[in-house]
């Protein structure tokens, strides 16, 4: 072949190279490991495999397949980098939701309007005398009314799904409260209410602390990577109302230390008309009193901490205990009593003796409205709280409100 032959070859060869020199390249690093494989084991020559200075005649080297995949995390990496400087350089903090994480309240979020969502947790029974469900109507009223309770929980019994499991039936079942409270609200309490069922007890036996802490932890849990809501959840006894001062929560939010790290233990006052007649009266107070009739939390809880908490509501002693066994986890308990005012409604004055009970009352209904059913709830007997090893008290500091004078 003569030389100007070999010449025109070589440069349509190049010009090929240079319209696809991905492929070109491509295919001779393929021949070139095709004949690697032939050289060592038949000892030829780079020339007699027509690769022959492969490296310096190739004019760019493209990466392998492995070095392909590389590329990208390492792209990745350089732009978390950035992100990270930017961040450090502008004092600003990028928090990640978790059940771990200090979310609360008073929790860094960005800048904006911030929702706090309030959940309303207990139990509806009803009392032995008319008297007494006239008080826990009353409380329900003034907690449906609340507006800054966005919803209330009631974690009934499960044999009570027989009455209480449709919506139709739900109002059926609540419309005797107008028996007691003409003037109660009744479709702001549907519009607020939400029903759940348990059926870890056996019929008769109250709403177990758990149960409530396990429901929150499951139903109000937060919403990931939305900083600008908070749900806070609240274990109350039905004879509890909150009035306006819980809209601190919302209308103060720097002012409060709610989180996952600190729950809020509220001791009551007494409303003024049943003050002379109580037995305990008023417990908030600057002083360690061990009475505490509301809960206040952020959930979800750690779910360890929720299995020690299988007491029931009304159980003597049960708060002093929920407080250590929050404390056994890390968690700190603050009684803003004189902040957040919680007011309980019982009186202890005489009962009237002819005083109809409201067991034979709600039965009459029941039966009108539910032919063939009897189902209703039934007021558990209080009982004993296993000892704690506290001293009659838990060793967490209670003081008398977090900002007094606060707006």
């Amino acid at each position: 072949m003569a030389d100007w032959e070999v010449i025109q070859e070589e440069i349509v060869l190049r010009k090929d190279a240079d319209n696809s020199d991905k492929k070109y390249r491509h295919d001779i690093k393929k021949k070139c490991a095709e004949g690697e494989t032939k050289r060592n084991n038949d000892k030829v020559t780079n020339d007699e495999i027509g690769c022959s200075d492969i490296n310096e005649t190739s004019a760019v080297n493209f990466p392998d397949s492995e070095e392909l995949k590389i590329f990208p995390i390492m792209l990745v990496i350089v732009v978390l980098l950035l992100i990270a400087v930017i961040l450090i350089l502008t004092k600003r903090e990028l928090i990640f939701w978790s059940p771990t994480t200090i979310v609360g309240i008073g929790a860094p979020r960005p800048p904006g309007p911030h929702k706090i969502e309030t959940h309303l947790i207990g139990q509806w029974y009803w009392p032995s005398t008319h008297k007494r469900t006239a008080e826990i109507v009353k409380a329900l009223a003034k907690n449906t009314n609340n507006t800054s309770i966005y919803r209330i929980h009631f974690l009934q019994p499960g044999h009570h799904q027989s009455v209480l499991k449709t919506r139709k039936q739900q109002k059926e079942y609540f419309s005797a409260l107008l028996d007691y409270d003409a003037y109660f609200p009744i479709e702001t309490l549907h519009t607020k209410l939400n029903i759940a069922f348990t059926s870890l007890h056996p019929p008769g036996s109250r709403l177990h602390a758990s149960d409530a802490f396990a429901y929150a932890s499951d139903n109000i849990e937060q919403e990931r990577g939305n900083a600008w809501l908070t749900r806070v959840a609240i274990l109350a006894n039905q004879d509890i109302y909150f009035d306006e001062s819980l809209a601190l929560l919302e209308t103060s939010p720097d002012a409060s230390d709610l989180s996952h790290y600190t729950a809020y233990f509220l001791s009551r006052h007494e409303i003024p008309e049943n003050e002379e007649t109580s037995r305990i009266g008023t417990q908030c107070g600057p002083k360690f009193i061990g009475s505490h009739d509301a809960f206040v939390f952020v959930p979800p809880l750690p779910f360890p901490l929720i299995e020690k908490c299988k007491f029931e509501l009304g159980s003597w002693g049960i708060e002093a205990r929920l407080l250590w066994e929050f404390e056994q986890f890390g968690m700190t308990g603050r009684n803003p009593c004189e902040d957040i005012k919680i007011w309980h409604v019982h009186s202890d004055g005489p009962v009237n003796n002819d005083d109809e009970s409201v067991d034979e009352f709600i039965h009459k209904r029941i039966k009108m409205q539910f032919p063939g059913s009897s189902q209703m709830p039934v007021v558990g007997e209080k009982r004993p709280m296993p000892e704690v090893n506290t001293g009659g008290r838990s060793s967490i500091a209670f003081p008398e409100g977090l900002k007094p004078r606060y707006k």
